[in-house]
């Protein structure tokens, strides 16, 4: 039995995160297309992230409601200036070299610079504001937003810190293949699910071969774990997606754990996949 989910009625709220992958989405069609409106839409959108939700220290706000200022809710992590929006570096490179906008470069490196500042020395990003504790998956968020800043920028103080974030966690890689998503209060919670030991496996796979040779982990073990969250439910709407894991429903709907098939999490994994069958040259 699978588990599924009423549909929410949600604010009008514009979130930093979710503009900056469309940007990157449209940029990437433009390029793919040559059609000039999806770059104009991706432009509008990354004057809107410079001009509205950017803060003066080089981050970013993480919500804003139509017609207010922008602001952090607070409470769970995507609700904060966390060093996840280390991502939009993504979009904002890619769009600057689109247009030739140095702008956008610009904030992508006082992003990353924010970012950096951020790291513990064990290679950690903390999740939301305490330092002791971090959420695997919005440190991934950050660590592939500096990774690709630094390889298109050649940074190697970027990379460096992508690489000593993936260091962090690949030694406690589990048996199923899978990481702890969880670190509290100096312990790790071995909840897991597959789209977050796919992030780790991505962000590896795109480590230059000098920043990851140090690094140990299973890559085979990972794709086992993968595949062992694929639906096989007889109903066609489900089957062949990836199931979300405990991680996604650790103190709440802990039932739902492998029940759950979830479009992020299939994309995850499948383009971690791809990465693994057909490599990553252009990187290398």
């Amino acid at each position: 039995m699978l588990c599924r989910f009423d549909g929410e009625t949600w604010m009008p709220r514009l979130c930093a995160f979710d503009n900056g992958i469309c940007i990157n989405g449209l940029v990437n069609l433009f390029r793919a297309t040559g059609k000039e409106e999806h770059l104009r839409a991706a432009e509008r959108m990354g004057e809107w992230l410079l001009r509205v939700m950017r803060r003066g220290d080089g981050s970013f706000f993480a919500k804003c409601m139509v017609g207010e200022e922008p602001k952090n809710p607070g409470g769970k992590w995507s609700l904060l200036s966390g060093t996840y929006l280390a991502k939009l570096a993504i979009p904002l490179l890619n769009l600057s070299r689109a247009t030739g906008d140095s702008s956008y470069e610009k904030a992508a490196r006082s992003l990353c610079d924010w970012a950096l500042g951020k790291q513990q020395s064990d290679g950690r990003f903390p999740t939301a504001e305490l330092p002791e504790e971090t959420f695997l998956h919005p440190h991934c968020y950050t660590a592939e937003g500096l990774l690709i800043a630094g390889l298109v920028l050649n940074e190697d103080r970027y990379i460096a810190a992508a690489a000593k974030a993936v260091a962090w966690i690949a030694p406690r890689q589990l048996p199923s293949g899978g990481f702890p998503a969880f670190l509290e209060r100096g312990n790790f919670l071995n909840v897991e699910s597959p789209d977050i030991s796919a992030q780790v496996l991505r962000l590896f796979l795109l480590l230059p071969l000098k920043f990851r040779s140090s690094i140990s982990l299973d890559p085979q073990s990972v794709v086992r774990d993968i595949a062992a969250m694929q639906s096989r439910d007889a109903d066609a709407a489900a089957r062949g997606g990836i199931l979300a894991g405990r991680a996604w429903f650790h103190g709440e709907r802990e039932d739902c754990a492998g029940k759950h098939v979830n479009s992020w999490v299939t994309m995850f994994c499948a383009q971690t996949l791809e990465l693994l069958l057909y490599g990553t040259e252009e990187f290398d």
